[in-house]
């Protein structure tokens, strides 16, 4: 789920920077299917992995966004909205990663109903993930749809932060994917040292969390299990990252084709989920399932 999709478009500005107060060409444009739950879509498409997107779409941007992620081998089925626009992202791939990043179309009560509705129909063979942020004020979503799936069996994947994420935990979602920044906020922490990361993550699993994925970056990511074993995945050599978008939901995306490759072999799941991410991070946009395949060897899990 992507409550709130974009079209994303980029735009090619290495070598020159972007400058304010004046015109700023780019050598070469594209544009993708936007949004946290979209991405992880796509590349659990390039794994081999069926899957279905969902979320609000709106205007002709809505229109434009499911032809790209058609062209994506994404399967959707969104809620279209009655009026308003899709959001439209502009990324500036230069030096300094830098977006601007739309506000979206208001939902209204009954596309909220709709979406509800929809988890009807989930059973303990699904698998639901939440992911992205809501918009400001508006009710946790999430923790509405982890409500209605409790006690069906269906397993909830968590990729959100601050008070959305928290409320799902009383709902025992099979896993939640923070960054590191996004797990010391969680608790309110400055402290991003390997041994506080470590116990704010066990501190989820006492307050309901199954499974605990942390990315840390050019660090690689943690991963404590349902049985209280704890791994890392290291990144061998110099990796050159191009851009981090998307590099978390692919995590998540090679989680979950690992899961589906291995069962619950962590270490290699953990491999795929850390390779996917950092071949993701080494080009513009998602990686191919070729390119997070060849990233394997770069990466090494340990248990800790």
């Amino acid at each position: 789920l992507t409550v709130n999709p974009a079209v994303d478009y980029h735009m090619d500005l290495t070598g020159t920077g972007f400058r304010t107060g004046t015109i700023n060409r780019s050598a070469k444009e594209e544009m993708f299917p936007g949004g946290k739950g979209l991405n992880v879509s796509v590349v659990l498409s390039e794994l081999g992995i069926d899957s279905v997107a969902w979320g609000y779409v709106a205007g002709k941007a809505g229109i434009m966004l499911e032809a790209l992620a058609r062209e994506r081998g994404c399967r959707y089925d969104f809620i279209r909205l009655p009026e308003g626009e899709t959001r439209i992202n502009v990324k500036l791939d230069c030096d300094q990663e830098t977006a601007i990043n739309g506000t979206g179309p208001g939902i209204g009560q009954e596309q909220i109903d709709e979406l509800v509705q929809r988890t009807g129909n989930l059973t303990d063979q699904d698998i639901l993930i939440l992911s992205g942020n809501l918009q400001a004020g508006s009710i946790n979503l999430y923790e509405v749809l982890c409500r209605e799936c409790a006690g069906r069996g269906t397993r909830i994947i968590v990729d959100t932060e601050g008070s959305n994420l928290k409320e799902t935990f009383a709902f025992h979602p099979f896993l939640i994917k923070p960054n590191e920044e996004e797990l010391t906020a969680l608790y309110g922490s400055q402290d991003r040292s390997r041994a506080s990361v470590i116990s704010l993550m066990m501190k989820c699993r006492e307050e309901g969390v199954e499974n605990v994925l942390v990315t840390l970056g050019g660090e690689g990511a943690l991963f404590l299990s349902g049985t209280g074993q704890l791994y890392h995945a290291g990144i061998l050599g110099e990796q050159k990252v191009v851009s981090t978008v998307g590099a978390g939901d692919s995590t998540i995306a090679g989680f979950l084709a690992g899961l589906a490759r291995y069962g619950e072999d962590y270490e290699q799941v953990l491999r795929l989920a850390c390779a996917a991410g950092t071949a993701t991070a080494c080009r513009a946009w998602l990686c191919t399932a070729e390119e997070a395949e060849s990233m394997l060897e770069h990466i090494v899990v340990s248990r800790l």
